[in-house]
C-alpha cells in the first residue's frame, strides 16, 4: 500500500474545510468590502486545489503503451465515475422530496428529474466541478504524453504564454465587457489548474529556493492585485475567485507554500488528516446539501461570527460521516465492479 503524502492530504483538509465555509450561511464579514475581498480570495483556493491536486496526481502517470490507457481507466471508473453518478442519483432523490415532487409523481419522473439534474443541473450547483473533472480525466493521458515530451523549460513557456493569454483575455476584455473572440486557447479556464498541478510538481521537485522564491513571491504579489481590484473595480473584476489571473497567482503560490510545509510527524495527527483527506471527494459531493438543509436547523444562533464557525462545525462533521457510511457501503462494490473491469 502506497504511503500517503501528508501535505498533500493537510491540502484536502484544508480545501473541504474552506468549500463547507463557502456553502456556509451568514457570512459575518460582507459588509465590509476589503475584509470580504481578503477573505474571500483566501476561501475560494478550495477550487483550485482540488484540480490542482487532481492534476498532479493524474499527469504524472507516463503511458507508454495501450495497456497503461486501458489500467488507467479502468481505474478511474470505480474510483470517480462510480461514487459520482450514485451520489448525483441520491442527491436528486433528496432535491425531489425537498421540491415536493415524490407525492405526485411516480418512478419514471424522478428518472427524468435524476438523469437532467445528472446531464445539465449539476453545471449550476455545486456539482459544476465535475463536469470539468471527468473531461479532464479522460483527456489526462493523451495530456500527459504532450506534457511530459516537454522539457520543464518548454512547460514554463507554455505556462508563460498562457498566462499572458489569460492576462489578455480578462484584464483587457473581460473586466470592461467586451467580448474577446480568440479566448479558447488550451490554457484558458479552469485546465490552467490541472495541467498547473503537473507543471509545479515539476519544477519545485528539485527543491531549487529560487523556483520556490519565485512561487511565493508571484503568489503574494496576486493577492494584493486581486483583493485591490475586488475592492476597487468591484462589480467590473471578472472572477476573482476563479480564472481571474491575479487569483490564478496567488493560488499557485498558496499550493506550493502547503506542499513545502514541514511534514506532521505527530502520528495521531497523521492518522486524522489521511483519514479526512481519504473521504474527501465523497465529502465535497454531499457537503453543500447538509449546509443548506440540514445545518440550519441544529445551528438557530443569530448571524455572527459564532453562528458562521458554528455551521462550518457542524457541516463538516455530518459531511464526514455522512462520506464515511458512503464510502464503506461503496467499497465492496468498488471492489466487485474492479474486479470485473481486470476480467474484461
Amino acid at each position: 500500500m502506497k504511503q500517503r503524502n501528508i501535505n498533500d492530504d493537510l491540502i484536502r483538509v484544508i480545501s473541504v474545510i474552506l468549500v463547507i465555509s463557502i456553502h456556509t450561511w451568514g457570512r459575518p464579514w460582507q459588509d465590509n468590502a476589503w475584509a470580504s475581498a481578503i477573505l474571500l480570495t483566501i476561501i475560494y483556493t478550495c477550487n483550485t486545489f482540488f484540480f490542482m491536486l487532481s492534476g498532479k496526481y493524474n499527469l504524472r502517470k507516463e503511458f507508454n503503451s495501450p495497456s497503461d490507457y486501458l489500467t488507467y481507466y479502468k481505474k478511474k471508473v470505480p474510483d470517480i465515475l462510480l461514487p459520482y453518478v450514485i451520489l448525483s442519483f441520491i442527491l436528486s432523490g433528496w432535491n425531489f422530496y425537498l421540491q415536493g415532487l415524490a407525492e405526485s409523481s411516480g418512478f419514471g419522473m424522478f428518472v427524468k428529474f435524476a438523469m437532467k439534474e445528472f446531464f445539465s443541473e449539476n453545471s449550476s450547483t455545486h456539482l459544476w466541478f465535475m463536469f470539468l473533472l471527468l473531461g479532464y480525466l479522460l483527456s489526462a493521458p493523451f495530456l500527459s504524453k504532450m506534457l511530459h515530451a516537454m522539457s520543464d523549460k518548454e512547460l514554463g513557456i507554455l505556462f508563460g504564454i498562457g498566462l499572458a493569454w489569460n492576462i489578455v483575455y480578462y484584464y483587457l476584455f473581460m473586466d470592461f465587457w467586451h467580448s474577446f473572440s480568440y479566448g479558447g486557447w488550451i490554457l484558458t479556464g479552469w485546465i490552467m489548474y490541472f495541467v498547473g498541478g503537473h507543471y509545479i510538481d515539476r519544477v519545485t521537485a528539485s527543491g531549487d529556493r529560487k523556483v520556490i522564491m519565485s512561487f511565493y513571491i508571484a503568489g503574494l504579489i496576486g493577492f494584493i492585485v486581486n483583493v485591490v481590484a475586488s475592492v476597487l473595480m468591484a462589480g467590473s473584476y471578472f472572477d476573482p475567485t476563479g480564472l481571474a489571473p491575479a487569483f490564478m497567482l496567488f493560488c499557485a503560490g498558496a499550493y506550493v507554500w502547503f506542499g513545502r510545509l514541514p511534514s506532521i510527524k505527530n502520528e495521531i495527527a497523521v492518522k486524522v488528516i489521511s483519514f479526512i483527506a481519504k473521504h474527501s471527494f465523497a465529502i465535497y459531493l454531499i457537503q453543500f446539501h447538509i449546509a443548506n438543509n440540514i445545518t440550519p436547523k441544529i445551528v438557530t444562533l443569530e448571524a455572527g461570527v459564532i453562528a458562521f464557525v458554528a455551521g462550518i462545525c457542524v457541516t463538516f462533521v455530518l459531511s464526514l460521516a455522512a462520506a464515511f457510511v458512503i464510502d464503506l457501503v461503496l467499497a465492496p462494490v468498488k471492489t466487485g465492479l474492479k474486479k470485473l473491469l481486470r476480467i474484461c
